[in-house]
């Protein structure tokens, strides 16, 4: 009996450890310590997690352990979540087994043939009735993966799942408890002055940091010239030069303040506005948000960044209080300067 209950054994206290580790630790944290344990518990070598990116339909890889000739990792290895092996496991929701990879027509990344797999598992990791992701367990050396090693790669699999759940949801409270702490002392601050330059500046310095943007720049609808102008910008280093290039005429930033809606470029080189400028600077994605009173728009704050992004309607809201912080900047300190001039009359 003892051969048989000792991994039976050593495979709970993995899944035990696992489930309790996702309160306290960082989802990739999370990752590493659980594929750690995973080769540990099946006595292989190498092994590797992708987490499942729904918006973009794509596997990600995230960790990797024990490889010998490319690291996946570093190069953020993207593969399609319905092609290749582990796109097999995702539509399938199955696990998946395979031997010399090299002979494998069905592995999506040609690199990977070069790494020498022998033989390999794949299963979904699954939480609350959808799959998060792929575990994979690799040999170097040809083995047999029996019914019961697949039956415990993927009860693994299934608890690093719900792991990263755990993780990702005590992750997401967090950026809240920080979003509203932010939210909360900006509007503090900008409150706090009628001085419009400096509730502006505070506003982008807030924005810059809260959606890890590359460059903010704000723009005013001046009434008497009928046109917007530029009012500040800052970048990632602290420069203060607007990027942009083409606020007027048929750039994201006008195109939005015509709109009165956010504008979001996911891609601003297939973009057919003109972008010139905002690509020029290496930025690939753009938000443009009016900043809007009464049904009037009164600016456009515009962020922009140097790498590919998508957004959650959460996260836009949360740009767009921001845009509401500015706009209500704006008309308060335009009214301040109205009753000003005219108490002086």
């Amino acid at each position: 009996m003892e051969p048989e209950t000792e991994p039976h054994d050593s495979a709970l206290a993995a899944l035990n450890e696992m489930a309790a580790m996702a309160s306290t630790l960082e989802v990739n944290e999370v990752l590493q310590r659980a594929l750690a344990l995973a080769l540990k518990v099946v006595s292989i070598e190498a092994g590797a997690i992708s987490v499942l990116n729904e918006e973009a339909n794509e596997l990600v890889f995230r960790v990797q352990q024990g490889w010998r000739v490319h690291d996946f990792v570093a190069r953020s290895v993207r593969v399609p979540s319905d092609r290749g092996l582990s796109g097999r496991v995702v539509t399938t929701g199955r696990p998946v087994v395979t031997g010399d990879v090299s002979r494998d027509r069905r592995v999506e990344v040609i690199e990977f043939r070069e790494e020498g797999i022998q033989a390999m598992a794949l299963a979904p990791m699954r939480a609350r009735g959808r799959v998060l992701g792929v575990l994979g367990v690799m040999s170097y050396t040809p083995r047999e993966f029996s019914p019961n090693d697949i039956t415990v790669i993927s009860a693994i699999a299934d608890q690093i799942g719900i792991a990263l759940d755990n993780a990702r949801l005590l992750e997401d409270a967090r950026c809240r408890v920080e979003e509203l702490s932010t939210l909360q002392a900006t509007s503090m601050e900008v409150s706090s002055t009628l001085d419009l330059w400096t509730a502006l500046e505070i506003i982008i310095s807030s924005t810059l940091a809260l959606a890890d943007a590359a460059a903010v720049e704000l723009y005013l609808y001046e009434d008497e010239s009928d046109k917007l102008a530029f009012a500040t910008a800052l970048r990632q280093d602290g420069d203060q030069t607007p990027v942009s290039g083409h606020p007027l005429g048929d750039g994201p930033v006008a195109q939005a303040a015509r709109s009165g809606k956010v504008l979001v470029l996911a891609d601003l080189a297939a973009s057919e506005l003109n972008v010139g400028g905002w690509r020029d600077h290496g930025m690939e994605t753009l938000v443009a948000l009016p900043l809007e009173r009464a049904a009037r728009v009164l600016g456009v704050l515009a962020i922009a960044f140097d790498a590919p992004r998508s957004f959650s309607d959460h996260e836009l809201r949360v740009l767009s209080l921001l845009a509401n912080q500015a706009a209500i900047a704006v008309e308060r300190t335009r009214l301040f300067a109205s009753e000003t001039r005219r108490s002086t009359q």
